[in-house]
């Protein structure tokens, strides 16, 4: 190993000489020699390789890839630390990208030209309409990012190998050295479910059974043949809490498997399903439920004392900011099954603090999946804070998405009652449970 070192150095500092002031020519000491032509200032920088066919580089490394998806597909921008000294200023540097590891430029499905900025090497690879509407940006890249158009595949791992190209002259004769990199890098496309189309991205997770498209258009068809299908999304997240207690109750007819999870398509939709939600109450008592508040602070209070008769024990409370704004919040009532007339209950807790026995005073609005809405019940209620309070509609509610409820206190009549409204639940009722 130390005498071919020494051969190395002697080539490299003893024998070299410039001729014609635009090519250098090496002459080894077995009697061979390999002539490179000169770079910018009549000048070649390399590196020489014993037996070039057989060198590697081993000084370069990855050190950055970016994956963007771009209208369903996807690009990738990938860059390499130059940790290395170029063989000769005339040699070409590329990148070799397929699906099979230890590339070569024969077994390549492309192979990419580098572009350098400020010390960095960098590629990308897509399809070309993808990579036309890329958003990264490289500061002070001199040269734009050539484009090949090599489209890439969700689910598919992808292999890179930089590889150096050297042209020289040997006994007369133009030679070309091919030195690849020790390793090839990789990437995967990944595949997942939430870019899959087969189900909302809301619904996705480590392990989802789901109806498949045909399976919802059917039963939309038996049960709901009158409700246009973008008012029965709802029904979607009512599948979620059923299936979690009912698998055995389906057929998987397909699975798939995802980066982010496996998915089990049910290619019908079991009649249990229809007669379990169109029996159920809908109960909203949750901070989650509440969709929005305005003018107030928003606190749950746990732990009541069963003395109050608070169901659950606990409630939410909505405090107004300041001593004469009129508070507002809107509850999700999403989980009504669309076309169901449903009977409408609102509790209302009273103040376990026992500070303020003044009632409060609000108003209630329904919306619904048509965009409509109106006021429910009574204009006005006034709402006692000493006991709890159950507001029953005598009239049953159909297609109900939300429920806003608004205070409906005037400045003069601050001193009369308090600014705080105290929501235990809201129940929607099947009529003629």
């Amino acid at each position: 190993m130390k005498h071919n070192i020494f051969i190395l150095l002697l080539a490299c500092f003893s024998f070299m000489q410039a001729t014609a002031q635009d090519i250098t020519t090496i002459h080894m000491k077995d009697g061979s020699s390999m002539s490179f032509e000169n770079g910018r200032h009549n000048m070649t920088n390399m590196r020489i390789w014993r037996n070039p066919e057989n060198a590697s580089m081993s000084d370069m490394y990855s050190n950055y890839i970016q994956m963007e998806p771009i209208n369903g597909g996807y690009a990738v921008l990938l860059s390499m630390g130059k940790q290395y000294t170029s063989p000769t200023s005339n040699s070409t540097l590329s990148f070799c990208v397929g699906t099979a590891d230890n590339l070569t430029l024969e077994s390549s499905d492309c192979v990419i030209p580098a572009t350098e900025s400020y010390g960095t090497l960098y590629f990308q690879v897509g399809a070309a309409n993808l990579l036309k509407n890329a958003s990264w940006t490289i500061t002070f890249m001199e040269n734009p990012l050539p484009v090949v158009d090599y489209p890439l595949q969700k689910g598919q791992t992808y292999y890179w190998r930089p590889v150096v190209r050297v042209p020289y002259l040997q006994g007369g004769q133009s030679k070309e050295a091919v030195v690849y990199d020790k390793q090839a890098y990789s990437f995967r496309i990944p595949l997942l479910m939430t870019e899959s189309g087969l189900l909302p991205p809301e619904q996705c997770g480590k392990d989802v059974v789901y109806p498949d498209t045909a399976a919802w258009s059917a039963f939309y068809k038996q049960y709901f043949p009158n409700v246009a299908i973008e008012k029965l999304a709802s029904l979607v997240k009512l599948w979620t809490l059923w299936i979690a207690d009912h698998q055995s109750e389906v057929t998987i007819s397909q699975d798939l498997t995802f980066d982010d999870g496996n998915l089990h398509l049910v290619s019908a939709v079991p009649d249990a399903f229809y007669q379990w939600m169109v029996m159920r109450e809908v109960v909203i008592n949750k901070l989650e439920q509440i969709l929005d508040s305005t003018h107030c602070t928003v606190t749950v209070i746990d732990n009541v004392d069963e003395k109050w008769q608070v169901p659950g024990n606990s409630y939410i409370k909505f405090t107004s900011s300041t001593a004469i704004d009129n508070l507002s919040f809107t509850v999700d009532a999403s989980e009504a099954v669309p076309s169901i007339p449903y009977m409408l209950e609102i509790v209302f807790a009273p103040d376990t603090s026992e500070e303020n026995t003044k009632p409060t005073k609000l108003r209630i609005r329904g919306n619904y999946n048509d965009g409509t809405s109106e006021s429910l019940g009574e204009s006005i209620y006034e709402i006692p804070t000493t006991q709890v309070t159950r507001l029953a509609l005598a009239d049953p509610v159909t297609n109900l998405v939300s429920l806003k409820i608004q205070m409906n206190i005037s400045t003069k009549e601050t001193s009369k009652y308090q600014r705080v409204i105290r929501l235990a639940e809201v129940r929607l009722k099947p009529q003629g449970n």
